[in-house]
């Protein structure tokens, strides 16, 4: 299914690569003369293959070159989709100068296009800088129940951390510096914390989260890339693995004082030997007098939660759109894509997240922790 899913991605970005390769070309022309179209066709073809070499020979491939080859094609595809908007932009723009009977040199048009490609580049580098500076982003609500002893609570939410050969140990240890120095009552993760279970294994990345500290634990639950393949066991032992207390349509009372629930990821729906609940289904039997607290990978279906009785639901992701202009589609796909709602008595808080899906990196968005202050009665 993957392999024809991207071959007919392949066969749709096949005309936006070729005009992009074109307009390039021209303009390397004109400043280079001497250019050697062949050349010039064979290592951007190669060039514009790379994550396509990945996938194939990614098993026979050594790992750190498997590495590289998936994540530069990641970037390449964006930079084709930046590069294929500005270079159309300027062919338009061109056009519509010329019927004004205004005239537009060869030599301007070929330096736009250079600057163009320029800006580019400046901009990757400021998503990548921008992709792995997480930022803490800071909530405080009242939730108007009583909550055993407690009058406040301090949450931590990351989410979408996508594990594996991108968001490597490193970063994973970095994230784990910063949520500990916040010093949280408890962590909660809303899902899509690995992304590649082979080298979250290979690199024993479970040690790494059991370095987490908040006293009264870490609660996560599950989304949709824990559902993609035949991985939903792996991920929940490798999770277990880490300390992590793993909520699948299912609920725990902590401390005798306020409820935590997981709801798994509507891919489960896709899975014969997953569960999928609707909520008030998973909630039977809450006291509903004491704070719910919904892990909900999508920010979705708040009208039966609000119903349910749900006080606070934690979701990502949407990752914020993570690239320009995909954040206005995420706009319209949820009520809410990024930051606070508020649904009568249930109160939606929704991460942009802390890892990335594909390129690593963000224009747009943030990579962000969430910290979440919570008054009770």
């Amino acid at each position: 299914m993957f392999y024809f899913v991207f071959g007919m991605m392949i066969i749709i970005l096949l005309p936006s690569y070729y005009y992009v390769g074109l307009r390039f070309l021209q303009t390397l022309s004109y400043y280079l003369p001497s250019l050697n179209v062949y050349c010039y066709w064979i290592v951007f073809v190669v060039l514009s293959n790379s994550f396509v070499f990945a996938r194939v020979f990614g098993r026979v491939l050594p790992a750190v070159t498997n590495t590289i080859l998936n994540a530069f094609g990641y970037l390449w595809m964006a930079a084709m989709l930046y590069l294929f908007c500005v270079f159309f932009a300027i062919d338009i723009s061109s056009y519509l100068i010329k019927l004004t009977k205004f005239s537009v040199s060869i030599d301007m048009i070929h330096g736009v296009r250079l600057i163009a490609v320029f800006v580019v580049i400046m901009l990757f580098a400021y998503g990548t800088w921008n992709a792995r500076t997480p930022r803490v982003s800071r909530y405080d609500i009242d939730i108007p129940k009583t909550a055993g002893e407690f009058k406040q609570l301090k949450i931590v939410m990351i989410s979408d951390l996508h594990l594996g050969k991108i968001i490597g140990n490193t970063r994973l240890r970095d994230t784990i510096k910063k949520v500990n120095a916040l010093e949280p009552d408890l962590v909660l993760m809303p899902g899509d914390i690995i992304q590649d279970f082979k080298c979250f294994l290979d690199n024993d990345m479970a040690s790494e989260l059991q370095t987490l500290t908040p006293p009264m634990g870490v609660f996560a639950s599950l989304g949709n890339h824990e559902f993609y393949g035949a991985m939903t066991e792996d991920a929940v032992s490798l999770l277990e693995l880490g300390n992590l207390k793993v909520l699948q349509d299912s609920y725990v009372k902590v401390a005798d004082s306020f409820y935590i629930v997981g709801k798994n990821d509507p891919a489960a729906k896709r899975r014969s030997d997953a569960r999928h609940l609707d909520i008030d289904e998973i909630m039977e039997g809450i006291d509903r007098s004491l704070p719910v607290i919904l892990l909900s990978h999508q920010p979705t279906d708040l009208e039966a939660a609000q119903k349910a009785g749900v006080d606070l639901q934690l979701s990502g992701h949407t990752h914020g759109g993570q690239l320009f202009p995909a954040n206005l589609l995420t706009g319209l796909l949820f009520e809410e894509d990024w930051g606070y709602l508020r649904k009568d008595s249930l109160q939606l808080i929704v991460t942009c997240g802390l890892g990335n899906w594909g390129p690593d990196m963000r224009i747009g968005s943030k990579s962000e922790i969430v910290e979440i202050l919570i008054n009770f009665r």
